[in-house]
């Protein structure tokens, strides 16, 4: 039974990477979205038929800020939230590289002096 759902698991991957599954995804999540935000991005007033369609969608949004820090504590509006968003995961890439190096350099102290 292992090596039969291995095998088939086997050749359901082949077959996505074969039709170039993951790529089409991608393309299909960044339109979602495009289309999700054009009404707020541009201030368009749209058919109702639109936001009927992207009723489905809405399932597919999640704000992720909202559960780290609720709009409520956000001083500034959109502007201080947008900043937080678009360099959030720079201050963690950051805070992870600082913390690699500076462990690093300690394992480096710590090994030169014992051996």
């Amino acid at each position: 039974l292992y090596t039969q759902t291995v095998r088939m698991m086997t050749r359901f991957s082949q077959r996505l990477f074969v039709l170039a599954f993951v790529p089409k995804a991608k393309l299909a999540i960044a339109f979602v979205q495009t289309v999700a935000l054009m009404p707020t991005v541009y201030e368009l007033e749209l058919p109702e038929v639109y936001y009927k369609w992207l009723g489905f969608f809405k399932v597919f949004q999640v704000d992720v800020t909202e559960f780290l820090i609720p709009r409520a504590c956000i001083e500034g509006g959109f502007r201080t939230r947008l900043l937080l968003v678009a360099f959030g995961p720079l201050v963690v890439a950051a805070s992870f590289v600082i913390l690699w190096v500076t462990i690093g350099m300690a394992s480096h102290v710590i090994f030169r002096k014992n051996g």
